[in-house]
């Protein structure tokens, strides 16, 4: 027999989890395991079917959206599949007869290229933070990195041309092509620094140091705020970012490599499409039609 706690603090423990996914898987089997000891249940194989469903429903008695607990279900899968594999647990699954919590939909928030063109125009003079922060608009619409993969980031690890992220999600390492407009305002940020070595920060801050995550927000709620348009955050601009090479015409399953995903659901769901969007799509468009 195994141990809930135990394996909750083995599952969350292990290296290649991020710390801001182990803080997410942390905070929703911390609830899962007081709820289990309230029923008595120290031993995951206890945990049935009929349990989990009744958790699912204590969830929803106590007030947590759709939202919420589907991110509860899916933490709690990932934990039970990892669990019966890693521990060789004979019986089957509980997990797989409990019933499903459906995804919300959710408008996915994006900038626009007038948007983007705003940040840009109030960098405009040749101070440092003002080249660095165009520079730093430009490289994110380009790449369409996450906010921690840009902040992670060393000199080393752009050429000019290419940018390697060595930390992604997941520990997925991916390289990915830097345009020439933003290669070319880059160039003149790194000309408007000290002498820097590989392993030194690729962005940094006011004092010198690796621009934070916090920092980089700020950066651009305060270009934000000087262009007199609503709050732009990272994350708006990434999905700008996949749909401009949409728009663009660059193959789905080649943004999907961009922006790191696994799935390339994943992509679809993050620009805001989702797979009713397409086949409707491909009625309005379908060659057969061209044969009747």
């Amino acid at each position: 027999m195994h141990n809930v706690r135990d394996t909750m603090i083995e599952f969350v423990g292990r290296p290649s989890i991020q710390a801001n996914t182990a803080k997410h898987y942390r905070l929703h089997l911390d609830r899962l395991l007081l709820w289990l000891d309230g029923q008595g249940v120290e031993c995951v194989e206890d945990i049935t079917p009929e349990r989990l469903d009744a958790w699912q429903e204590h969830l929803r008695d106590v007030g947590k959206t759709q939202a919420t607990r589907y991110k509860a279900r899916t933490v709690v899968k990932v934990w039970l599949r990892w669990v019966w594999w890693k521990k060789r647990i004979p019986t089957p699954n509980p997990v797989l007869y409990v019933e499903k919590v459906k995804q919300p939909r959710r408008l996915r928030e994006k900038a626009t290229v007038e948007e983007i063109k705003a940040l840009l125009a109030v960098c405009n003079t040749t101070r440092f933070t003002h080249v660095r922060d165009r520079a730093l608009v430009l490289f994110l619409f380009a790449t369409g990195l996450r906010a921690r993969e840009l902040t992670a980031l060393n000199v080393g690890d752009y050429d000019g041309e290419t940018v390697t992220v060595r930390h992604g999600k997941g520990d997925r390492p991916r390289r990915v092509p830097v345009s020439p407009i933003a290669a070319k305002e880059m160039r003149l940020y790194r000309l408007r620094r000290p002498p820097v070595k590989d392993g030194d920060p690729l962005f940094v801050g006011q004092t010198g140091g690796r621009l934070s995550y916090e920092g980089l927000r700020a950066i651009l709620m305060r270009r934000s705020q000087q262009a007199g348009i609503r709050r732009i955050l990272p994350h708006m601009i990434r999905r700008a970012s996949a749909t401009a090479y949409l728009a663009q015409g660059v193959d789905l399953y080649r943004v999907k490599e961009i922006l790191g995903h696994v799935s390339v659901n994943t992509t679809l769901r993050y620009i805001g499409l989702d797979l009713e969007d397409l086949r409707r799509d491909m009625l309005n468009g379908d060659p057969l039609k061209l044969l009747e």
